[in-house]
Order: structure tokens, then C-alpha cells, then sequence
């Protein structure tokens, strides 16, 4: 608040200056409080009457517009006001893109500002944390020389909604050079990519548009790093000069190229992956109709041109055996397609009753080789009704022979084997014995 410089009078009129913000409702509660305590004024009617003339509610109520001439440096304000923000209480230091939009304002009142000694000014007043240097001032004079005025409007928009140091680019982002209109393509390519390719002011704005929105739309609200950044503007370029290409080659309306642009900077998936392919591939032969949406919109076109076209008696006659051809065709694909549906079900059942006759015989060979293995080792196992085991002491064959005769001798006392089987099996002892010992010898 600025009053005037002499001291009014007990009932005089007098003015004040709001500067900015909360200072007006503020200005405003002080002198209703001080009114109201001298008691010069009249208490506030009810909603229902009318407002007194002249009384303190129809003053408050009432807004007077003064329109104050002052000799003021606004450089001199702008600088202080950026140095008072980068001391970090409630406001914050500057970004790249507060700077630029500050110094566009002060371009805008005096033309022949020259914003480099601008920030060098600055940064004799201000600690060596908070100085614009390096990729930051790189940054800050190319946006404020190579780029449009509402691109750079775009970008303080953007900030003023998610607050400075929030926004999706991070402070050395524009200080890449190809990113920034004017610089030619560095990498080898076709010289049709080259010109397709070239990073226009329009394609930049276009590009910042693009980056913006998917900033609106993404959840994370992370930074984009260097590569998307390039990526983005690459296609960007190409969308304009698809959309000139298409304007200039084709019949196609202004307004479809429109859409085209639209679908970008709306963030359509399926042109996004295209447009990436294409700016990383660069092939010779790619054309602006293989993309999807441009094949949607000439597809479009050509039918609501046929559409308004009327055709005469005779040619009426040739489209409709046209189109019986074309319906009689179409009903042969669509035969041969289910033809070719049953063959595949078909061969799938095939490999699926081979693959479980096959699981079934492992199944079978496994349960087989099992059944076998408990029965080995049920006979060999010393609780088996037929089974006898006794440890040999010796590896002497005639020993170990002599040793099973009585093995069996006692056997057939006890009357688990007879005298008949023992005269039977006493022939194999000697092939059993020299079965088992001559592994034993080795």
C-alpha cells in the first residue's frame, strides 16, 4: 500500500495503492477496522436493504482503477525481484523457463535489450548458487533468439500450472542444440530425410505442444531425458513435412492435415510408434501414405468422393456386376478361410493326440520299470518267505560252495526246501559262484 505523501485531513478523502495480491483485501480489512473504530461509519446493512450512499460498505464495495506513472527501472525490479526468490523462503529461484519469459516481458517494453549483459548484471549481485552460467544461460538466449513468442508462452504456461522446477524439462534441456530450430541434422542421411527432418521453429512449438501434453497426461510427472527430447522434435519435423506434402501432393482439405497434427499432439499411439520407426530407421523409400492415419485419411477422401460423385445409367449398371463380383469373391475368401480354420483345428487335435499317446507310454514305461524294481527288491529283501541270505566270510569258490551246500542242508531240515529241489539247484550253484566271483576277482 502507497498513500499519499501528505497527511489527509479527519474527513478527508483520500486513495490508496494496492501493489499486488493478499495487500488489497489487507488494505482494505485495515481501513474498515480503523473506520469502524472511530465510529465514523454507519454498522453493515442486512443482505436485504439497500446500501446507504456513501457509507463504508458502498466504498468497499466499489473498485476505482489509477493508473500510476512512475520512472521505475523494470530490468532494475526483475532482477531484484529474482534475486529475492532465490533466497528460497516462498519463492523459488528461476528456472530456464522463468527466465526467458522474464526477459521476453523486458524485451517486449524496450527492443534493444540486450539480455546476455542482462544476466551478466545479475549474476554480479547474486551468490555463485543461484548465477545464470553454463547450460543454463546457453539455454536461456537460444529460447529467447531461435523460437517463437507463443512457444515461449507455452513453456511459462506450462510452469505457471505445475509451479517452477516441476515442469517436465529439466534446466539444461534446451541447451542441446538439436533440439533447437536451425541446426542441421549431425548424423549421415538421405538428403530427403535431411529436409524432412530440419528442426523449424514451427516444428519446435509443435514438438513443445507435443511434450506438454504427454506431460498432462502421464501420472509419474517425470522429466524427459535427452533422447526423448531429440526424438520428440525429430518427429515433430516430420509430422509438418508430411502435412505439407500432404497439402501440396494430394487433394486432400486443409483440415486433414489438421487432424493429423491433432492426433500428434493428442499423443495417438499407433502413429507415436510409427513416427518413431520412421526417424530411426530413415529408409530411402519410406513415403508420408504408410503411415496408418494418412492411409485412413486418403481412404476417407477417395470414398467421400465417390460418394458425391453420381455416376450415369450405364456405369450404375457396371458398378453393381462389379459388386456382385467383388460380394462373390468375398464369399470365396471367407469359404477358404473356414476351410483353412478346419484344417488347422484338425492338424492341432492330430498333435495333441500324439503328444498324449506319448506321455501315456512314458507313463506306461516308467510304471512298468517301477513294478519291476519293487519286485528285485522284494525277492533280494531278507523278509521275503523264499529268501535265505547269510553273509559268506570267505571268497574261496570251493569254500563259498561248500558253504551253500549247507546253507541248503539246513534249509531242507528245517523244511523250507526239499531234497528234490537241492539235488535240482545244486548245478547252478557252481554257475552262480563263478557268476558272482569272477566280478569279486577283477
Amino acid at each position: 500500500m502507497v498513500p499519499q505523501p501528505e497527511v489527509p485531513a479527519d474527513d478527508a478523502v483520500f486513495w490508496t495503492s494496492y501493489v499486488k495480491g493478499m495487500a488489497r483485501a489487507c488494505c482494505a480489512l485495515v481501513v474498515a477496522g480503523l473506520v469502524l473504530d472511530a465510529g465514523t461509519a454507519h454498522p453493515v446493512a442486512a443482505p436485504a436493504a439497500p446500501v446507504p450512499a456513501g457509507s463504508l460498505e458502498a466504498s468497499l464495495a466499489a473498485v476505482h482503477i489509477r493508473r500510476g506513472l512512475s520512472a521505475i527501472d523494470r530490468a532494475s525490479v526483475a532482477l531484484e525481484n529474482a534475486r529475492l526468490s532465490a533466497r528460497g523462503a516462498i519463492r523459488r529461484a528461476h528456472d530456464v523457463i522463468t527466465w526467458v519469459g522474464t526477459l521476453r516481458i523486458l524485451q517486449k517494453g524496450n527492443p534493444s535489450l540486450d539480455a546476455s549483459a542482462l544476466i551478466k548484471r545479475y549474476n554480479s549481485v547474486t551468490t555463485s548458487a543461484f548465477q545464470v552460467t553454463g547450460a543454463k544461460r546457453t539455454a536461456c538466449l537460444g529460447l529467447l533468439d531461435k523460437v517463437l513468442p507463443e512457444t515461449i508462452d507455452r513453456l511459462v504456461e506450462h510452469v505457471s500450472k505445475v509451479g517452477v522446477g516441476q515442469g517436465c524439462f529439466t534446466e539444461d534441456a534446451f541447451s542441446n542444440k538439436r533440439v533447437l530450430p536451425g541446426q542441421p541434422p549431425r548424423t549421415a542421411m538421405p538428403e530427403a530425410w535431411a529436409k524432412r527432418l530440419q528442426i523449424t521453429p514451427e516444428s519446435f512449438d509443435l514438438a513443445v505442444q507435443y511434450f506438454i501434453g504427454m506431460a498432462d497426461r502421464s501420472v509419474t510427472k517425470k522429466k524427459f531425458d535427452k533422447i526423448t527430447l531429440e526424438t520428440g522434435v525429430q518427429m515433430a519435423a516430420l509430422i509438418l513435412s508430411v502435412s505439407k506434402d500432404l497439402g501440396s501432393t494430394t487433394p486432400l482439405p486443409d483440415a486433414a492435415s489438421a487432424q493429423l497434427v491433432a492426433a500428434f499432439v493428442a499423443g495417438d499411439p499407433s502413429l507415436e510408434v510409427e513416427l518413431q520407426c520412421a526417424v530411426a530407421e530413415k529408409t530411402s523409400g519410406w513415403l508420408p501414405n504408410q503411415l496408418t492415419f494418412v492411409k485412413e485419411l486418403l481412404q476417407e477422401h477417395t470414398t467421400k468422393m465417390e460418394d458425391a460423385r453420381v455416376p450415369d445409367a450405364a456405369e450404375s449398371v457396371k458398378i453393381q456386376a462389379g459388386h456382385l463380383m467383388a460380394e462373390e469373391f468375398a464369399l470365396l475368401e471367407k469359404k477358404v478361410e473356414h476351410d483353412l480354420h478346419l484344417v488347422k483345428v484338425w492338424g492341432q487335435k492330430v498333435r495333441d493326440r500324439e503328444s498324449q499317446l506319448y506321455y501315456q507310454r512314458l507313463h506306461h514305461k516308467e510304471g512298468r520299470r517301477a513294478k519291476a524294481a519293487g519286485a528285485a527288491a522284494d525277492l533280494f529283501s531278507p523278509t521275503h518267505r523264499h529268501a535265505h541270505f547269510h553273509e559268506v566270510p570267505t571268497r574261496d569258490e570251493s569254500k563259498i560252495y561248500s558253504f551253500l551246500e549247507d546253507a541248503l542242508g539246513n534249509m531242507t531240515r528245517a523244511g523250507g526246501v526239499s531234497s528234490n529241489q537241492v539235488a535240482r539247484l545244486s548245478p547252478l550253484f557252481k554257475h552262480l559262484i563263478v557268476l558272482m566271483w569272477i566280478p569279486i576277482s577283477r
